[in-house]
């Protein structure tokens, strides 16, 4: 539909009351406000309609009108207040310059208070205006260009409010409501309302147009222009008519869809509406529960699944686990009736279900205990039901079945569970499992041709597998052997074995030398064990001895147990004689002869300043009276000692050195040498006229013959230069001629 701006040829006189423009609120203790316009608004916060409620009005009405779509919030301190809002308009889809908006939509209030009517018939036919409410943009009287009175707009609304409520401010607009927010407390822009000349513009509203069958509703006439008669009829309702101006109670019994005509009349006339289809009264759903009965057991439950509707309510509550939704558990601890009650669009249907609680099994185990030994077992038979299950599995030789078989390794309590018409009972029976004894015995160890006592504990009665009775049994085996005895106690037997382990005698012997020298010692090893003690106390397997005579060692040698003996015989040489000789003194400087007798192998000490350590004879030229020992071996290889002392006197006399000699070699003066007792230490260097060294030695027993390089010299005057140390200590220098004959 476009929007027309129509040119009247006609020009009819509009009576208006309150024709005022310069009034803001036109009835102060009014109620309801009116805003229309032209153009519409945007979507968002930025661009939409907002209406802040900033006065106290009791039971605020806002009516809104607009040709194009627009979205209004609706807001303020007072909001609260606001129990109507009614959008009227034409809402054109593609008639919105303002903003996007789908639809128009009203926002801040409850959704349930809202109404949205398009195009609805104008309650006031003005010839100056459209005969459906679509906009209104201005206060003034004359042509609207396709729109509605200003008048036109206010009966439409306080047509629709319906009787008891004032008009109190209308504001007009023409242009984008963008971002604008109204308060009521500045009022609006016109005070324009419509005559009441006129006959009746039927109108009403009902309590619930969409009811459930055998729901009463309450009819309200909303009727304008003032009726003075009223005449309903309720097709499908009862009663079926009514001359009241507001009837109630009506009810509809069966479900359809059903008008409602209001015939309103006063003394300008009558007007006459209907509303087709416009009760439409739903059947009540048919609820029913799945199962409708059932059986289980104490302490079981049960689901009940309800269908035939949208939502559910059960009741009682006793033994449910929820009284909402389409299936709940159920698990009364009494059989129980659950009724429940399902809704779909506001129409409910009730529907039962029996829960029954069936007895528990009575079950009983025969016997109701018992005790067996490890390795035994007992028959366990259970009655009171129809289907049995023990645990735990452990020693059973089945799970199923009245009766099971058990041996237990250990103490057991086992559960059976009986059931009967699906119903199950536990019970138990305790199997005590006496531990067999354990019976210890020793495992002795003896020697081959011994006995031995084995003692067996435990028990409190016993059986050798030798027939004897006894806890303890003597026994003498050969060779090794193993013993089986059986131990009771409390009905219940063990079993052991006793080993008797025969070890055989060590054969013992011992090595070592059996011939010694008196003084000396030998090592005696003893062998044939692991133990050894010998008639000396000692417990090692080799002993030293050192006998001055002929003397008999034994062992005793152990092993495993057992021990043997053996003996040994050691003889002794006779003793070796050692003679070193006689004592001597000697000068200093000068040596002398040692004479040894006695054996075979010779060893003086100390062995410095002598000629020879392992000769009978060495000759010594000690510095000191020195102690010397000779140590001889004989034949048989003993051994003996003696010692001897070399007394050294010091007597020195003079050092001196000849002034002449004469190299001819006839055994005459040949040398020239530096002559004294004592000299230990000696530099002797000698030098020709020109100063040439000709001789030289560090050795007192060395002179010099007259040579030089190989060459004889001839006769002549040589000096000579000496430094030498005594072995007293003191340092003796010269220096002299030394003549040369040929």
């Amino acid at each position: 539909m476009k929007k027309l701006k129509l040119v009247l040829i006609s020009i009819s006189i509009l009576f208006y009351f309150n024709l005022s423009f310069a009034q803001i609120t036109c009835n102060p203790a009014g109620n309801v406000v009116i805003f229309s316009n032209y153009d519409g608004s945007g979507s968002t916060p930025g661009t939409r309609l907002n209406i802040d409620i900033d006065v106290n009005i009791p039971n605020l009405k806002i009516g809104i009108c607009s040709y194009e779509r627009l979205t209004v919030n609706i807001g303020g301190a007072f909001a609260g207040n606001v129990t109507e809002v009614i959008y009227a308009g034409y809402n054109a889809t593609g008639n919105n310059h303002c903003g996007s908006v789908a639809t128009s939509l009203i926002t801040g209030v409850s959704a349930s208070i809202i109404s949205y009517t398009i195009m609805p018939p104008a309650t006031y036919t003005d010839p100056d205006g459209w005969n459906n409410i679509i906009c209104s943009y201005q206060c003034t009287a004359g042509n609207q260009g396709g729109c509605n009175t200003a008048g036109q707009v206010v009966g439409y609304f306080m047509s629709a409010f319906g009787a008891g409520n004032i008009f109190r401010m209308h504001e007009t607009q023409y242009g984008c409501w963008n971002g604008v927010t109204k308060l009521i407390s500045t009022g609006g822009n016109c005070c324009l309302v419509p005559p009441s000349t006129n006959p009746p513009n039927a109108n009403f509203t009902v309590s619930d147009s969409s009811v459930c069958v055998g729901s009463c509703l309450n009819f309200t006439d909303l009727s304008t222009n003032t009726p003075t008669s009223w005449n309903w009829v309720f097709t499908g309702g009862t009663p079926g008519t009514s001359n009241i101006q507001n009837p109630s109670n009506i009810c509809y019994n069966s479900p359809g869809s059903y008008p409602v005509t209001l015939t309103a009349s006063n003394s300008y006339g009558t007007d006459v509406l209907t509303k087709t289809s416009y009760i439409v009264v739903t059947a009540n759903p048919t609820v029913s529960i799945n199962p409708p009965s059932i059986s289980i057991c104490p302490g079981d439950s049960t689901s009940l699944t309800a269908t035939g509707a949208s939502t559910y309510s059960w009741s009682p509550s006793t033994g449910l686990n929820s009284t909402t939704g389409t299936t709940v558990m159920a698990g009364p601890v009494a059989t129980t009736i659950y009724t429940v009650t399902g809704s779909t669009s506001g129409c409910t249907g009730t529907s039962t279900s029996v829960v029954t609680v069936s007895a528990l099994p009575n079950l009983t185990v025969n016997p109701n205990a018992t005790t067996i030994c490890n390795g035994a077992s007992d028959t366990l038979i259970a009655s009171g039901a129809t289907s049995y299950s023990w645990s735990p599995s452990t020693g059973l030789n089945t799970t199923v079945g009245n009766t099971v078989i058990a041996n237990p390794t250990s103490t057991t309590v086992y559960s059976v569970t009986g059931t009967i018409s699906g119903c199950t009972n536990s019970t138990s029976v305790a199997v005590t499992v006496n531990q067999n004894p354990v019976i210890t015995v020793n495992n002795p160890i003896i020697c081959n041709g011994g006995t031995t006592t084995l003692t067996a504990n435990g028990g409190t009665t016993y059986l050798w597998n030798t027939g004897a009775t006894s806890n303890s049994i003597i026994v003498s085996p050969s060779s090794s052997t193993t013993y089986t005895i059986t131990g009771t106690l409390l009905g219940c037997s063990g079993t052991n074995t006793a080993s008797v382990t025969v070890n055989p005698l060590p054969i013992a012997s011992i090595t070592g030398d059996t011939l010694i020298c008196p003084g000396t010692s030998i090592v005696l090893n003893a062998n044939g064990g692991t133990n050894y003690l010998w008639n000396s106390s000692a417990t090692t397997q080799s002993i030293t001895v050192s006998p001055n005579i002929t003397s008999t060692y034994t062992v005793t040698v152990s092993s495993s147990n057992c021990s043997a003996t053996s003996s040994i015989t050691i003889n002794t040489f006779p003793n070796a004689i050692a003679n070193a000789g006689n004592d001597v003194t000697i000068n200093i400087g000068e040596s002398t002869q040692l004479t040894g007798s006695g054996g075979v192998i010779y060893s003086w000490s100390p062995t410095s300043d002598l000629s020879c350590s392992d000769c009978p004879n060495p000759t010594a030229n000690p510095l000191a009276t020195t102690i010397y020992q000779l140590i001889v071996t004989d034949n048989n290889g003993c051994i003996a000692t003696d010692t001897m002392t070399v007394f050294v006197e010091q007597k020195c006399g003079e050092v001196y050195i000849p002034n002449a000699f004469s190299p001819n070699n006839d055994t005459q003066n040949d040398f020239v040498c530096a002559f004294g007792n004592c000299i230990q230490v000696l530099n002797f260097t000698i030098y020709d006229r020109w100063g040439e060294k000709v001789f030289e030695t560090n050795d007192p027993k060395t002179c010099w013959d007259g040579r030089f390089k190989g060459e004889i010299l001839n006769s002549g005057v040589f000096v000579y230069y000496m430094t030498a140390t005594l072995f007293t200590g003191e340092i003796i220098k010269k220096q002299g001629n030394i003549n040369l004959f040929r």
